[in-house]
Order: structure tokens, then sequence, then C-alpha cells
């Protein structure tokens, strides 16, 4: 199977469901829909195009945490690693960074 946009997503979405994978649909850029799939030890973000596919692996080692101040002190590094010279704003303006689109209607700048 190849993937050649858009109109090749109803046969994905198919493969996945025949392979009992488990996706979700989502929309992060005006130009595109993602599937997101969630598979032992790693989530692939796959990003629909009209004409092409894009895609992202992120791996990790699924351990449950519940260090809080850990966790904190991980946004807290992110958010100032994305300040930067823009301030706040930028942290917004990281469409694809997966932390930003969940802050996205909070300030980021807060968790400073």
């Amino acid at each position: 199977m190849t993937l050649d946009g858009v109109r090749d997503l109803i046969p994905f979405l198919d493969f996945l469901d025949e392979k009992k994978v488990s996706f979700t649909l989502g929309r992060e850029r005006p130009e595109t829909i993602m599937v997101t799939i969630l598979i032992l030890g790693a989530r692939i973000e796959v990003e629909v195009f009209d004409d092409h596919i894009e895609y992202s692996v992120f791996r990790g080692s699924e351990d449950v945490l519940d260090d809080q101040p850990a966790l904190f002190e991980m946004i807290r590094a992110f958010v100032e690693d994305w300040s930067g010279p823009l301030g706040p704003d930028r942290c917004q303006a990281a469409v694809l960074t997966p932390p930003c689109r969940a802050w996205r209607s909070s300030n980021c700048a807060g968790l400073r």
C-alpha cells in the first residue's frame, strides 16, 4: 500500500481497522488531517496532505511515573526552551510540538 495523500485516507484507515490498530483523527494544521496511531512503545503521527503524507515516530519507555516535581520541571524546561527571543508567543506558534498543542488555550508563560 502506498499513500499518495487524502484520497488514500479511507483505505489507510480501513487497513488500520483490519489490523486492529487504534487511531484517532485530528486537525492540527489547516492543510492536513492527522492520524495518530498508538502502538506498544511508540506514537506515530501521520500528516495526510492533499498529495502526500509525512509522519513522525515518538518512542518511549512507557513507564508509569509519579514524580510530580520532575513532571513540572520538564514542563518548565520545555517552556523556557521555546520562549527564547520571541517570548511566550513562540510556544503557541510551535504547532508541531505536542505539548504546545495541549497548552494552546492557556498561557505557556504561566508555567514558569
